[in-house]
């Protein structure tokens, strides 16, 4: 009795496998890639042997990060964007929906992020939470080094804080502790402005940040970010943001992603009635797009 080929590799071949073909009928072959040219590829499979493979026979790669609707807008962007439950423990007691987009770009100049989340919630017919927030950075990379500089603009909207709306404008300098295919490791310092709108309040801030990122597996990551703002024009007053987020990704193709994380602000000086801690936490599915 014969055995299907994908059956047979499923089966026999190793987990460990270096590399991985995948034919244009579906098959994939895993082994030791001896020799690839215009022509094909040629395969050392611990079963099989040594397997000579057209490169017509051999489905092309999925182009990385390509446009949206096959154009070139957004081409090298790693977009994703998620949908699913979130809470918050502290200013308001709720379990919400959660809508997310993040959009990520770097090249040898330059690095781009974009964050957006909206959070709606509501109990009895009362709204218990109606929340968003837009923040753009984007740093400046210097050649040969582990410095850069960098910009970031953020909004907020909450409407059960006493501020309801926030902007913030911030720039300064950074470092690359360290970075590497496993690890990320950043730092940043620099000037920050702050304007509460309905509170219409001004404020003149620093901003210390610390950015991390544990690749932990191929499709496990753990990322975490801390900012603290000592308020300049008011001393001994900070407030402090922090993210802690784990994506698995599950499937490649199409990019589905489960992710999981903790947000907390926490503000020094608040209104009587209010909590100094403000923590939102959150479980989605990501699609990459």
């Amino acid at each position: 009795m014969k055995m299907p080929l994908t059956l047979a590799i499923l089966v026999l071949a190793p987990a460990a496998a270096a590399d991985t073909i995948e034919l244009t009928n579906g098959d994939k072959l895993s082994g030791e890639v001896i020799e690839q040219t215009a022509d094909g590829t040629v395969i050392e499979h611990p079963v099989f042997g040594r397997l000579e493979i057209p490169a017509e026979k051999i489905k092309p790669p999925k182009a990385p990060n390509a446009g949206l609707f096959g154009t070139s807008f957004l081409a090298g962007w790693t977009r994703t964007f998620q949908l699913g439950v979130s809470g918050a423990q502290g200013n308001t007691k709720n379990n919400d929906v959660l809508a997310a987009l993040d959009m990520d770009y770097e090249d040898e100049k330059k690095r781009w992020a974009l964050d957006a989340a909206y959070r709606f919630g509501a109990a009895d017919g009362d709204t218990t939470e109606h929340a968003g927030f837009a923040q753009l950075r984007r740093d400046w990379l210097l050649a040969e080094s582990r410095w850069f500089f960098f910009g970031i603009g953020r909004f907020d909207y909450d409407q059960f804080r006493s501020w309801t709306y926030r902007v913030n404008g911030s720039g300064g300098i950074g470092y690359e502790f360290l970075k590497s295919e496993r690890f990320d490791l950043s730092g940043r310092l620099g000037p920050s402005l702050t304007k509460e709108f309905n509170e219409n309040d001004f404020f003149v801030e620093a901003l210390v940040g610390l950015d991390a990122l544990w690749k932990i597996s191929p499709n496990h990551s753990l990322g975490l970010s801390n900012i603290i703002y000592p308020a300049l024009n008011d001393l001994g007053e900070f407030r402090n943001l922090s993210t802690l987020a784990w994506k698995w990704k599950l499937m490649e193709d199409p990019g589905l992603s489960l992710i999981a994380g903790v947000d907390n602000e926490y503000e020094s000086s608040v209104e009587s009635g209010l909590k100094h801690n403000d923590v939102k936490y959150r479980t989605s599915i990501g699609l990459d797009f």
